[in-house]
């Protein structure tokens, strides 16, 4: 398993604030020899992460716009007391969750494409028929923890096995079955997160899990869970526009990861 963390420091032209781009990415590489690949909608995690006792936002696995505003508070958790912003809203919800699936599907397809020895077609599998990930919280500190745009505690994701419901459409001769899992997928004004020390301006957040399953047993073969963050150091209450250019600048990174991980 592989773990490849890399900071892009990008000037702006206009100004002497700082754009920052992160990526960060585990990637557990395939051994198998792969031929014919079935690709898989994208599926959003919090479509069956998310319950009535936890939402989507402290729950690490949200899409859609945020607003923070009403500065911070500190609560009572279970790990201690954590700050974060007294009033969180949650806008564009639907837009985000259409935007996000479009654009990954258009990632994985344009990038299976460019592999000239493997071939592929699309399939569908309903997010009923997947049992939720293994979330595990991710112990000790991070280099960001304190000024990142993620609630804390941070954590890793195991996948689990495809059940025999999810394989009953996979094409003939398909060795491999590809699902990318959207964990979350968001913009947001300046604020804090749950649990950090600084807070941060406005910024992006993406991060994919994508997974390999064998597409005779439905056993992981492999994955990539890729995060890509982007974060401006001065812009604090982005207008529409910057929105749709932090989220640009995080797509932009994911789409590489994609690129270059897929099937690896």
């Amino acid at each position: 398993m592989r773990h490849i963390p890399t900071l892009l420091l990008l000037a702006l032209c206009s100004c002497s604030a700082t754009r920052m781009t992160r990526v960060e990415v585990t990637n557990r590489p395939i051994k198998e020899k792969i031929q014919q690949v079935a690709l898989v909608d994208p599926i959003l995690l919090r479509d069956f992460q998310e319950t009535e006792e936890t939402n989507a936002f402290r729950s690490g696995v949200y899409v859609g716009n945020l607003v923070f505003s009403g500065g911070f508070i500190t609560e009572q958790q279970d790990v201690g007391l954590q700050n974060v912003s007294k009033k969180v809203d949650f806008e564009a919800e639907d837009r985000y969750r259409k935007q996000v699936a479009e654009l990954l599907d258009r990632m994985y397809g344009d990038a299976l494409d460019k592999k000239g020895n493997v071939r592929w077609q699309r399939m569908s599998i309903s997010a009923d028929v997947i049992e939720s990930h293994r979330m595990r919280a991710v112990r000790g500190t991070h280099d960001e923890d304190g000024r990142d745009n993620v609630c804390l505690p941070r954590f890793e994701l195991e996948a689990g096995t495809l059940p025999a419901e999810a394989l009953t459409d996979v094409p003939t001769g398909t060795d491999a079955v590809i699902v990318p899992y959207v964990v979350l997928y968001y913009t947001h004004n300046a604020g804090w997160f749950l649990g950090q020390t600084y807070g941060h301006g406005g910024g992006a957040r993406f991060r994919v899990f994508s997974v390999t399953y064998d597409a005779k047993t439905g056993a992981p073969l492999g994955h990539m869970d890729a995060t890509t963050r982007f974060l401006h150091e001065e812009v604090f209450q982005p207008n529409s526009g910057q929105l749709e250019d932090f989220a640009i600048f995080a797509e932009t990174a994911m789409e590489k990861q994609v690129r270059k991980y897929l099937l690896r």
